[in-house]
């Protein structure tokens, strides 16, 4: 009967961090089902370099879970129809840190949260939390931020309309010869987008719904405030 209720336990948590990252797509619906496309193609990105069934499902779940700290973000940076000043930037870059910090107490999430605190380093240094360098990037996370920048540009946001595909791809060359990102797996993901673009796309009947109906209830509970203020507020 205890087994049966931390097993309870630990199913109800993970569905409520996987309910509460769905919202961050229902906040913003010009991110459309971004988490869904991201699950999909980053796990069949995962799977065309020969990872493993394991490392695969690691960035489905990534997917989804990847920006769960946006929702500690006020709507008046994350919704923003412009560019985002330098103290807004500060804000949002940490989303990063608080979506690991609400994953992070879950042992079977352990492995996806590299992926969330460490897909906006870059291989030269620059990117953030934690200005990571090289190998010193969790792998995932280096896989991911591939497939993440690709749907984010090819997909309109608040600030920005969508790339067109060839843009998308000039921008990565641009960025792999700065030394921004991992050469070897960018250079393989370049690769993809020329000739086998149609891999990393969802398809259609994939696609999950999030009523705004369930959107209202889970809201109303009040979960919202108690998980994401106390831990923005450690980061203020």
């Amino acid at each position: 009967m205890r087994q049966k209720r931390k097993t309870d336990d630990l199913d109800n948590a993970e569905t409520l961090l996987f309910t509460l990252a769905r919202m961050v797509e229902a906040k913003d619906e010009e991110t459309g089902n971004h988490c869904s496309r991201l699950a999909y193609s980053a796990a069949r990105f995962g799977e065309a370099i020969g990872l493993g069934a394991g490392e695969q499902e690691t960035l489905r779940r990534g997917g989804v879970l990847h920006d769960i700290g946006k929702l500690a973000i006020p709507d008046r940076v994350l919704l923003k129809k412009g560019p985002l000043d330098d103290d807004e930037w500060g804000i949002m870059r940490q989303h990063t840190v608080i979506g690991a910090q609400l994953c992070g107490g879950l042992r079977s999430f352990q492995e996806v949260v590299p992926i969330i605190r460490s897909h906006h380093e870059r291989w030269e240094g620059g990117g953030y939390p934690d200005n990571l360098r090289g190998e010193e990037i969790p792998l995932l996370a280096r896989v991911f931020q591939l497939v993440d920048i690709y749907d984010a540009l090819t997909n309109p946001r608040p600030y920005k309309p969508a790339w067109e595909h060839d843009r998308v791809i000039n921008m990565l060359e641009v960025e792999l010869s700065s030394g921004w990102r991992d050469p070897e797996l960018c250079r393989e993901f370049i690769h993809i987008l020329k000739h086998s673009p149609e891999m990393l796309v969802l398809p259609a009947d994939e696609k999950p719904d999030l009523s705004e109906e369930i959107f209202e209830e889970i809201r109303g509970t009040g979960v919202l405030s108690q998980v994401v203020k106390p831990s923005l507020a450690k980061q203020a």
